[in-house]
């Protein structure tokens, strides 16, 4: 069956589908990759932030267009699973580090080991910014909502995600870094340089995201939004016949 072609109530569930598929694949793959700071030379601004902020710059909007078109019920439950498929990750991850390693691979254990050594604490730092930034990013987002109505799409989006990207960097950066070779101890300054570069690239690149939220809201036909109804969870759960 041609995607373009369903009636659109199932294309609606489709759409529903990736949005879950998105956020809670690209969590595990975001704590990896935090252990790693960059700095860029823009000219005379040179920002240092984790790469981690490229892809937490993508979850803010993914609950906003949830909770827009499917309901602040739906985008608590993708929260919470973004949580177990975290603390899945994590567990697999120190089991690979544990495991013995063959003859070919002892050499590079050490170094594949370290590796990995910040990622059970950016995974904690991780899961309590993602949990109280991502709680209060779709409650003021609804909350928002019912003023609003299903105007204002852009500017509800942008408010709330940069706001909650500031509450989760606030936590996030000293909870994964401080007192680390990253972020030593003492060093106040860089510390909010570096959380405020973090800042900064993730809500320049959310005003990138909002045109594709836009769209999505568009081609799932939310042009005037409203709660699911029951039957369309339950549809949910249940496979696509081709």
């Amino acid at each position: 069956m041609c995607f373009f072609k369903v009636h659109p109530d199932q294309r609606r569930q489709h759409w529903l589908l990736a949005v879950f598929a998105f956020f809670v694949s690209i969590l595990p793959v975001i704590n990896i990759l935090s252990a790693k700071t960059i700095t860029l030379q823009l000219g005379l601004w040179a920002p240092t932030f984790s790469v981690g902020a490229f892809g937490y710059a993508l979850t803010f909007p993914c609950t906003d267009v949830i909770t827009e078109m499917w309901g602040k019920q739906r985008a608590r439950f993708m929260v919470f699973l973004g949580i177990i498929v975290q603390l899945g990750a994590m567990a697999y991850e120190v089991l690979v580090i544990y495991l013995p390693p063959s003859p070919e691979f002892a050499a590079k254990q050490q170094a594949f080991a370290a590796s990995f050594v910040l990622v059970p604490r950016i995974v904690g730092a991780s899961l309590l910014s993602y949990w109280i930034s991502e709680w209060f990013d779709i409650h003021v987002f609804s909350f928002i909502r019912r003023f609003t109505g299903c105007h204002l799409f852009w500017q509800r989006v942008t408010f709330t995600t940069t706001v909650s990207q500031a509450l989760d960097t606030i936590i996030f950066i000293p909870a994964a870094f401080l007192g680390t070779e990253i972020l030593p101890w003492g060093q106040w300054n860089f510390l909010a340089w570096f959380a405020f570069c973090q800042w900064a690239v993730k809500a320049s690149l959310t005003l990138v995201i909002i045109p594709a939220c836009s769209y999505l809201r568009w081609v799932t036909g939310y042009s005037n939004p409203a709660r699911v109804s029951d039957e369309d969870w339950r549809l949910l759960l249940l496979q696509h016949q081709d």
